[in-house]
């Protein structure tokens, strides 16, 4: 019943109903193994939203684990690289890197594993190692303009680290520019 109204609840847009139902019921909650994968998703997705990424990351952990389910799996990747990013936890963000390595993911999701996995080393002092996770991220032109320019930027110094310096000031110059549209954006 729950998940009929947990999608229900999604597809009319009541997602405080959903939740709310979640948090009042305990006999719902002792039955959180028995929630079909979208429903889980779905029911962390608005958690997440609803800022308690603690709760959402409980409902999806299971869904980390084991085989990719294609109905849920990459979505489920998305979100906890998203709040594990959001909350500056880098090493979680290398252990979901080592839980999904056998997994076959979209192009797009192998981007975002691959951005955040690039970004989280960089934090953990680990450059030579996000160097050429950074490399391979730029190249295939589908980051965002803010994810697009990060990359550039720490291109940019690891080039010139290894005195590439023709190549540090072109890399430089094209993340110098797209922060400053970026920053006439705003």
């Amino acid at each position: 019943a729950f998940t009929a109204l947990a999608t229900e609840g999604t597809v009319s847009n009541r997602p405080g109903q959903v939740l709310a139902n979640w948090h009042n019921n305990p006999l719902i909650r002792k039955q959180r193994e028995e929630l079909p994968p979208e429903s889980r998703l779905a029911l962390a997705m608005r958690m997440h939203k609803q800022n308690d990424p603690e709760g959402a990351l409980e409902l999806i952990r299971p869904l980390l684990l084991g085989v990719n389910n294609k109905n849920v799996g990459d979505e489920a990747l998305s979100l906890a690289l998203h709040i594990d990013h959001d909350n500056d936890r880098r090493e979680s963000i290398e252990r979901l890197g080592d839980q999904v390595a056998l997994w076959e993911l979209t192009p797009k999701a192998k981007e975002q594993l691959d951005y955040a996995l690039a970004l989280s080393r960089e934090n953990l002092g680990k450059s030579g190692e996000a160097a050429p996770l950074w490399s391979k991220v730029a190249e295939t032109g589908q980051l965002d303009e803010k994810q697009q320019a990060y990359a550039e930027y720490f291109m940019t110094k690891e080039a010139e680290n290894e005195r590439r310096l023709q190549d540090a000031y072109t890399l430089g110059r094209s993340a110098l520019n797209r922060f400053i549209t970026m920053a006439q954006n705003d």
